[in-house]
């Protein structure tokens, strides 16, 4: 008795397309994340924060990473991986231009959470 799954029992041809998606969104996500250095001191001046809600805005992706990855999988795996990622991707694409038109410290760190 084989253990192997194939194509034929079940497994979608899609799948790697269904995980490809996701892990290009990690590398952007991460892009996006350190390019936030390079615009921090302009944010800092016109947003008027100081070093440590800098931490904090530069670490809330990567601390939400490590947080929701279980559970997001989770959802994708229990649902259908098309409804779930769209609606993560729209949600993505939504706080990205919040976060582009931010006015306030707090309007940017909500958006950045919601980056994630």
């Amino acid at each position: 008795m084989s253990t192997a799954t194939s194509k034929s029992e079940g497994i979608p041809g899609y799948t790697w397309v269904v995980m490809g998606i996701p892990w290009a969104m990690v590398v952007l996500g991460a892009v996006v994340t350190f390019a936030i250095g390079t615009m921090l001191g302009s944010m800092i001046d016109d947003l008027g924060f100081g070093p440590a809600q800098a931490g904090y805005l530069s670490s809330i992706g990567w601390f939400l990473t490590a947080l929701l990855n279980v559970p997001l999988t989770t959802l994708v795996t229990k649902y259908s991986p098309k409804l779930v990622l769209s609606i993560i991707f729209f949600a993505v694409a939504a706080s990205l231009f919040v976060q582009g038109a931010s006015s306030n410290y707090t309007m940017l760190l909500i958006s950045r959470a919601v980056t994630v």
